[in-house]
């Protein structure tokens, strides 16, 4: 059964309107003439001047009614040209949105394919120190193999000065002090943090090494967010593709300059998509991280205030 929304779908459109033009001009037409004629005493033929009037009245009438309905008839073609041209231009807009951000998507991936990370390596069956390169991804994987647990060892980060407090960075309790030492010492060089009362500035390495990779990143995003003419579902099926590219590792350290005072607005983003939905699964020292970058009223507060509003169509 139709409902009057249905009904007014159907009939209620400019195209429908003027499909219908000609049978409206028809039906005035016949209208006119049964006004004219069911007044006249039948039969016609016996009574001539009628006709007379009957031209009279019909050239007085019809000719203004056909003149006003191609007039209407003009309106409306221009009305539904305008809708036209504004549905053209929202498509364009939004193929323009669509190929810059993977304009933007390509530049990012060739960043990350030109990464190079120079590693001292002590190897236990020789003394001394070995030089390695790592490109690319394997950059992102040897810093992550360095902080995890499993390739903690040998790692000896260069302590440049003591004694420095910390306030610019923040982790979520449950993660362990060692993984917050080790951090310490891959990233936050001259700025400061919170993770422990002892905490002492070192090199910043990972920022010298990446930094331009979280700056990519953090655009890509910032731009899916605040593009026009794009709905929440596209914003977020653009995002998507972003996070298809990234390695499990580029997750990680992405997370983590996320957390640093001047990664604020990274983390502001991240949360409004839910970036690091279902990552960083596997690493026990990284996973608890996720406290601060999911989407909770806290976390969504956060972003807020940063200039990262919930998505909304």
């Amino acid at each position: 059964m139709q409902t009057s929304k249905d009904k007014k779908s159907k009939w209620g459109s400019q195209e429908r309107w003027l499909d219908n033009a000609p049978l409206i001009a028809i039906c005035a037409a016949l209208l006119l003439l049964a006004l004219y004629l069911v007044p006249i005493s039948y039969p016609l033929q016996k009574r001539s001047d009628a006709w007379g009037q009957f031209g009279d009245f019909m050239g007085g009438l019809l000719n203004p009614l056909i003149s006003l309905l191609t007039l209407f008839v003009a309106v409306a073609v221009w009305r539904l040209q305008k809708k036209e041209l504004q549905e053209t231009n929202i498509a364009f807009i939004k193929q323009n949105t669509q190929q810059t951000f993977f304009n933007l998507l390509q530049q990012h991936r060739e960043l990350v394919n030109g990464v190079e990370l120079t590693a001292d390596h002590q190897h236990w069956h020789q003394e001394g120190m070995l030089k390695a390169k790592y490109t690319g991804r394997s950059a992102f994987a040897i810093v992550v193999s360095t902080l995890s647990q499993e390739d903690r060892g040998n790692f000896t980060p260069d302590i440049v000065a003591t004694s420095t407090k910390s306030e610019k960075f923040t982790c979520a309790s449950t993660t362990s002090f060692e993984s917050q030492l080790m951090f310490s010492c891959w990233y936050i060089g001259k700025t400061s943090n919170l993770l422990t009362s002892n905490t002492r500035p070192f090199p910043n390495a990972l920022e010298m090494s990446f930094g331009h990779i979280f700056r990519s990143i953090f655009q890509i995003l910032k731009f899916a967010a605040h593009a026009p003419g794009l709905t929440v579902a596209e914003r977020r099926d653009l995002v998507n593709y972003l996070r298809a590219q990234m390695s499990e590792d580029e997750f990680v350290l992405y997370a983590l300059s996320s957390l640093t005072q001047i990664g604020e607005k990274s983390r502001a983003v991240s949360i409004v998509f839910d970036f690091f939905e279902n990552r960083m699964q596997t690493l026990k020292w990284a996973s608890p991280m996720l406290d601060l970058l999911s989407q909770t009223d806290k976390n969504l507060e956060f972003a807020q205030q940063n200039g990262f509003s919930p998505l909304e169509d």
